[in-house]
């Protein structure tokens, strides 16, 4: 499961054959940046693994977004005060006097002084290059669970110099483990089907052995033990007791179908806790092992998957819920007494008079004042009061309103005339699952992917009404408005519509965009799309009638969002960061600067000099000062001093006549290719002296259609024509 980085690879540059195109050959990036620098960073939750309680403090592994440490001596309002920023997952954690030991999935294990939980820090690290996906810790040792290669046991006894003393299991998968000394309880996967319960005696930890094999026709999700038993949750819906009071003829004394889906557990005196997932928390009886009752259960508002109990509370790492604290003093009615739910994943975002609005997940949005980019302020944030259900995904800002699209949902209209608070004013249900929206003067264009396009008045948020409403038979995902005119992306198609009083729209012209179109942004006579399966296509939108692809920007990556501001195009690619473009020319856009970000890369927007960037559990500031220094080199170059001339006639049957000039001797080709850019005949390669030059090209032997004529010069530059053989 861990999310491998990758530099940059080479990128091409390809332009359709239906315009000016000029070739740019890539790079081959092997940093992680270029011109670009990070000058501020903030960090939110991402799903929460793991939890441990030690005093007032509660610990909490959250993937990707480290370690956070939360203040619990008022349970009630619970208040994060530290975290540890690791570089790789953080995924299992255990906790024992001033340390923290941390699984950090494919970076090994991490101990970290948690003397002063404001300030925690790393001592050391012990890189093992192997997915560790547990970690217990047991006196002087701590024992791993690594899913290539077995058990590990490492000496802790100097958490400054840990060292690895003992494996078990080389061709062991082990997810899971348990400690109660002298034996670790492993879970041994076979396949989806089938695994072992195995019992490794450690009271030489340097020379672990298998005490006992116990077969199970399950996977383990995860074990604790107790005295004489040892309690499992099982991947198909259940959990099982075994009696060990005999380590060399254990006893399985229950086992039971439970409705949730048992991701972990914790036993505590009498009574068991099972972490369902999205069910919550089931309490389970268990004076008697051998016949649990079901006392009770609490279903919590994110994904349950770990709980800890001290002193009467359940502490529980509620995934996207963030922690939750249940006070179990009375299973049969266990009452949440507190959380703290932090922001979740940040999507996307708008910039409005120095004031930024970030989605946050389920949760909403939250508005920072960004007029110092070095230290941007948080001034409010406005709640939908999140689940699983909604998903707010785009949000734009008007005026005094924000507009704020929920996936599932529809619209909601938001004042945020005072900042510090905003508040709803209004909403409306839309059928289908919302991607994009355009606003002007009141009028919100929204588009629902697999509705087509609603248009209301907004005008009073109290009562919002539609106006009209155009169904496609396609998917849509993103619109744009410029003059009397909205530009639309669907399935495979840029279209282009005009805005007739308000409410109707006439569409005017379309063009196909290979791939899958998403987001899209306009310069000048340009119209830049993000495709998913291509990178940019660059569309020439000069006659709204006749919209045609004039050329592209090629990405190995997935490409889903754009912004451009001045002459500089932006653009995301996930996992791989962002880039920059000086598009100025955009018959020859040109790379200035990228940065490989440590999260999923949204829909960033260019702020002056800067990017702003949600990127999944980050918001990220970046100076691209220097990135935007950088000279185009066509910026002193009249790129059309030569000229490929219309050809005619055209359409024509079977001679067509070609004419270009050159200013100066050059090294020239001229060819002809289909619309698949194939190249069906060079009509002359070579060196041609200045001037004008005509040639001619007898289609003998091809059939009607559309072809284009390229002029190559030096290698460089080129010029094409479309040209129509009719026969």
């Amino acid at each position: 499961m861990g999310r491998q980085r990758f530099s940059k690879g080479l990128i091409m540059l390809w332009i359709a054959l239906s315009m000016v195109e000029y070739f740019h050959p890539g790079q081959v990036r092997g940093q992680d940046s270029l011109n670009v620098s990070m000058v501020w960073k903030s960090i939110y939750w991402q799903w929460t693994m793991d939890i441990a309680v030690q005093g007032n403090y509660v610990y909490i592994a959250a993937e990707t977004t480290g370690v956070r440490i939360v203040d619990v001596s008022n349970p009630e309002e619970p208040e994060e005060i530290g975290y540890f920023d690791t570089i790789g997952h953080a995924w299992a954690i255990d906790v024992q006097n001033n340390f923290l030991y941390l699984a950090e999935l494919e970076y090994g294990m991490r101990i970290i002084d948690i003397t002063d939980p404001t300030e925690a820090f790393a001592t050391s690290s012990l890189p093992l290059y192997e997915d560790i996906t547990d970690i217990k810790v047991y006196q002087d040792y701590a024992y791993l669970a690594n899913q290539d290669e077995g058990m590990i046991i490492v000496d802790i006894s100097d958490p400054y110099l840990p060292d690895v003393v003992g494996r078990y299991g080389g061709y062991v998968c082990v997810r899971c483990l348990e400690v109660d000394y002298p034996y670790v309880y492993i879970e041994d996967w076979i396949n989806n089907d089938d695994s072992n319960l195995q019992i490794i005696d450690v009271s030489d930890p340097t020379d672990p052995y298998l005490a006992c094999n116990i077969s199970l026709t399950s996977n383990i999700y995860d074990i604790d033990a107790q005295g004489d038993y040892v309690y499992i949750t099982k991947e198909a819906y259940s959990f099982q007791i075994f009696n060990v009071s005999n380590i060399l003829l254990p006893q399985s004394v229950y086992q039971g179908q439970i409705t949730i889906y048992p991701y972990s557990l914790e036993i505590q005196g009498n009574i068991l806790k099972i972490a369902g997932s999205y069910n919550g928390i089931y309490f389970y009886g268990v004076t008697q092992p051998s016949s649990p009752i079901n006392l009770g259960t609490y279903n919590t508002v994110g994904s349950a998957g770990g709980v800890c109990t001290l002193n009467n509370l359940s502490y529980v790492a509620d995934g996207w819920g963030g922690l939750r604290i249940i006070d179990v003093s009375n299973v049969s009615n266990p009452q949440e007494i507190g959380y703290y739910d932090p922001p979740g994943q940040v999507s996307r975002m708008t910039i409005s008079n120095n004031i930024a609005y970030f989605i946050m997940g389920h949760d909403g949005f939250k508005i920072m004042d960004i007029s110092n980019l070095q230290e941007p302020v948080e001034l409010g944030s406005y709640s939908i009061n999140g689940n699983n259900v909604n998903f707010p995904n785009y949000i734009t800002v008007e005026g005094d309103r924000a507009y704020l699209l929920d996936w599932s949902y529809g619209l909601r209209i938001v004042d945020v005339s005072d900042l510090t608070a905003p508040a709803l004013l209004g909403s409306v249900e839309i059928p289908g699952h919302m991607s994009a929206m355009a606003v002007r003067d009141s009028i919100a264009y929204v588009v629902a992917e697999d509705e087509g396009i609603f248009i209301y008045n907004t005008a009073d948020p109290a009562n919002i009404i539609l106006l009209n409403h155009y169904s496609f038979s396609t998917n849509e995902y993103d619109i744009m408005l410029k003059d009397n005119y909205a530009f639309l992306t669907n399935y495979n198609n840029l279209m282009i519509f005009e805005i007739i009083e308000v409410s109707t729209l006439q569409l005017i012209g379309s063009c196909s965009i290979p791939g899958y179109p998403y987001d899209l942004d306009i310069k000048d006579n340009y119209c830049y799309v993000a495709n998913c399966l291509e990178g940019i296509s660059i569309v020439d939108i000069s006659d709204y009638s006749e919209p045609y692809i004039y050329g592209a920007i090629l990405s190995e990556e997935n490409v889903y969002c754009l912004d451009i501001d001045n002459n500089y195009l932006l653009f995301s690619e996930g996992e791989n960061g962002f880039r920059i473009f000086d598009i100025t020319y955009p018959f020859y856009p040109w790379e200035i600067g990228y940065y490989n970000t440590p999260g999923h890369a949204c829909a960033g927007m260019i702020y002056g000099n800067h990017v702003i960037l949600p990127d999944e559990y980050y918001i990220e500031i970046f100076d691209c000062s220097q990135a935007i220094s950088v000279e185009n080199p066509f910026f002193d170059l009249s790129p059309l001093t030569f000229d490929l001339l219309p050809p005619y006639p055209n359409p024509f049957n079977q001679r067509l006549a070609l004419e270009f000039t050159l200013p100066a001797a050059a090294e020239v080709k001229l060819a002809v290719y289909d619309v698949l850019g194939r190249e069906i005949q060079v009509l002359g390669d070579g060196c041609w002296v200045l001037g004008k030059h005509s040639v001619v090209w007898e289609a003998e032997g091809v059939g009607s259609g559309v072809y284009f004529a390229r002029l190559m010069v030096d290698g460089r530059w080129s010029m094409a024509r479309k040209v129509v053989l009719l026969k």
